[in-house]
């Protein structure tokens, strides 16, 4: 997100996330809401907004919390096995990056970009644009030491170069920004986005 210094955030997912840690370190304020406990927000007031494990339910709440202008993060697992079992009828499909990106789009963000966790959230050492297609395959240019790993390394960039990487990744967030009101400059273009500080290197 293009300013280190988030504001004011509201983080609705699991409590015992270490996500809300990182935010503290960084936020004016965080209030922090279990996800089944999905507010239903009156005001957009929040200049951030960040989800994990999100329904398509907490992507409608952070779109009503989150004041134009502001910004949206989220972490997803495509295998998660529980986002099958919460889609309600007629509700859009949330696996995979391309999912999120269309949903947070059709609720009135812009700006979408989805990024690849390697390893995982936890243990992440990097966050790769899932959009561009040069960066993922300068990661597995670095990963050809050894048999097994040049072996790896050659199916992700088959994976990639036929487009079907985005769809296999485990670990992937998505970064969006609520549009602006045209009154307030709403064709401002958007700027480079930035990852939660502190959070790339955990």
């Amino acid at each position: 997100m293009p300013d280190p210094c988030l504001g004011e955030v509201l983080y609705l997912g699991p409590e015992e996330s270490d996500l809300v840690e990182a935010l503290e370190q960084f936020s004016a304020s965080v209030t922090a809401v279990d996800a089944l406990q999905t507010p239903a927000a009156n005001t957009a007031r929040y200049d951030r907004v960040v989800l994990t494990r999100p329904t398509y339910d907490t992507l409608r709440a952070a779109a009503e919390a989150i004041r134009p202008g502001g910004y949206l993060y989220l972490e997803a697992r495509t295998f998660h096995s529980g986002m099958g079992s919460r889609r309600r009828t007629g509700q859009p499909r949330l696996r995979f990056a391309a999912d999120f990106t269309r949903a947070v789009g059709n609720l009135g963000f812009d700006c979408a970009e989805s990024y690849w966790h390697w390893p995982s959230f936890r243990l992440c050492e990097e966050m790769v644009p899932l959009g561009d297609v040069g960066a993922m395959l300068h990661v597995f240019a670095r990963r050809g030491k050894g048999p097994i790993a040049r072996c790896k390394a050659a199916i992700g960039r088959m994976l990639v170069y036929v487009g079907l990487f985005s769809y296999l990744v485990p670990c992937f967030s998505v970064v969006a920004r609520k549009k602006l009101e045209p009154e307030k400059g709403g064709v401002e273009s958007c700027r480079a986005l930035q990852f939660l500080p502190g959070r790339a290197g955990q």
